[in-house]
This record gives structure tokens, C-alpha cells and sequence, in this order.
């Protein structure tokens, strides 16, 4: 007797568990990268940060080391708040140029942000410590403040013009009030500013930037406005102190 071969049926390709599996891979990658970007976006921030205070604390000694090497003058305010210099040392002269060097006579060099500090910014009710730099490079100001290279220095009698990003330690300056001291030091020693004033204006606003010296020396801050936006920010926040 002969057997009835069996048949078998091949089992129905089930579109909707195949889709509801894919979405789901799908999600478990998607959530995966999401974490991924924000992990390296976290990263990043925390990198930036840590480098701008490194800088600051770089400005920090080289500053502090090319005033332990100037003599003390008779001639040295009372106050402490500026120290006669001997311009075969600093980098900043006081007519608020930057002094020559053996390097810059012997031809260009490729600048490092720590070749261009010239000196480091205290906001001192916040604790803030920012480097500065003789440059408006995007690269360098992420890491601390750029002075605008025809503006005045600490004692020049000009506006010492400095801008910097907001999302770094400039963020303090949301806070800032009036009378909030600012401490400018460089090699020509330290210099202290009360904040005056604030002023909101547009970022094409060229007005608020001055070259040639006025009725007395002021320091100006600006940054990014409002704080808490994403970037394209077409305003700029300025600090004033005397």
C-alpha cells in the first residue's frame, strides 16, 4: 500500500509583523544616534569649556610672570592700579600698541591662539576669568574675548573694545549690574572698571566702536543677544564701565 505523499503549505509572509519589526530596529537606532549626537554635542561643550580656562589660566601666568620681571618705579601709581613699564619686556605698550619682539622682526609665524594673548578679563562678582586676545578670529574667540585691533589698551586714555561668544563664560553678563567690577590685566599690570551701563543694539550698528580717544577710557563688552537663542542672533549686548 502505497503512502499519500504529505503536503506542506508554506507559511504566509506576514507583511504587518515584518513592517512592525523593521519600525522597530528602526527606532532602537534611531534612539541610539540621537543619544550617540547629544553625548558628543555634551562632549564637546565640556572640551570647549575646560580649554577656555585653561587659556585663562595660561593669560594668567604668562601675565603675572612678565610683571615679576619690571622693575618697581617711584613713579607707580599709589592705587597699584597700573605699573610703569619697561618696553623691552610686555607685549602691550602703553599708547596701546603692541611692542615688537625679536620673532615678529624676523618675519610672520603662523598665530596660536596662546601666541595671541595679551591679557586676561576678571569679572569679580561672578568669579568669571576670561583670556584675551589681539584677534577677532571666530576660531581663537571660542575660547575667550578678542580685542578690536584699533582700539585702545588699559591707560591709553581710548575704548578698549572686547567681543566674545555668550554661550561660554560670557553668559555671566545677563546678570551684570551697575557697579559690578571688571578687572583688565595685562603686562602693563591691572586696571579695575565699574560697570556703568547696558545697551542692546543691532549687529550692524557700527557706531559703537570708536578709535580715537575720548573724554575718558572705557571699557566695552559685547556679545551675542538674546542669550537663550540658538545662533543668527541679529543683536548685540553691550557692558559699559568706567
Amino acid at each position: 500500500m502505497t503512502e499519500t505523499p504529505k503536503l506542506t503549505l508554506k507559511p504566509k509572509l506576514n507583511f504587518r509583523l515584518v513592517l512592525s519589526k523593521f519600525f522597530a530596529v528602526l527606532s532602537i537606532i534611531s534612539f541610539l544616534s540621537g543619544l550617540g549626537l547629544i553625548g558628543w554635542y555634551f562632549y564637546s561643550e565640556y572640551s570647549e569649556n575646560q580649554e577656555t580656562l585653561r587659556q585663562a589660566n595660561v593669560a594668567e601666568q604668562q601675565i603675572n610672570q612678565q610683571l615679576a620681571k619690571l622693575p618697581v618705579s617711584k613713579d607707580a601709581p599709589k592705587d597699584g592700579n597700573l605699573v610703569p613699564i619697561d618696553l623691552a619686556l610686555p607685549i602691550v605698550t602703553t599708547d596701546g600698541t603692541i611692542a615688537a619682539t625679536p620673532e615678529s622682526n624676523n618675519g610672520p609665524k603662523l598665530p596660536t591662539a596662546e601666541s595671541l594673548l595679551r591679557g586676561l578679563i576678571t569679572i569679580e562678582r561672578f568669579g568669571t576669568k576670561v583670556a584675551v586676545y589681539e584677534t577677532m578670529d571666530m576660531s581663537v574667540l571660542r575660547y575667550g574675548l578678542g580685542h578690536y585691533p584699533q582700539g585702545g589698551w588699559p591707560g591709553s586714555g581710548k575704548q578698549i573694545f572686547l567681543a566674545g561668544h555668550n554661550n561660554r563664560e560670557l553668559r555671566v553678563l545677563k546678570d551684570i549690574k551697575k557697579g559690578d567690577k571688571i578687572s583688565f590685566k595685562s603686562s602693563l599690570g591691572q586696571k579695575d572698571y565699574y560697570v556703568d551701563r547696558t545697551k542692546i543694539v543691532n549687529e550692524n550698528d557700527g557706531g559703537v566702536v570708536k578709535s580715537e580717544a575720548g573724554d575718558k577710557e572705557e571699557l566695552v563688552l559685547m556679545t551675542c543677544w538674546p542669550f537663550n537663542s540658538l545662533g543668527n542672533e541679529k543683536e548685540r549686548f553691550l557692558v559699559y564701565a568706567y
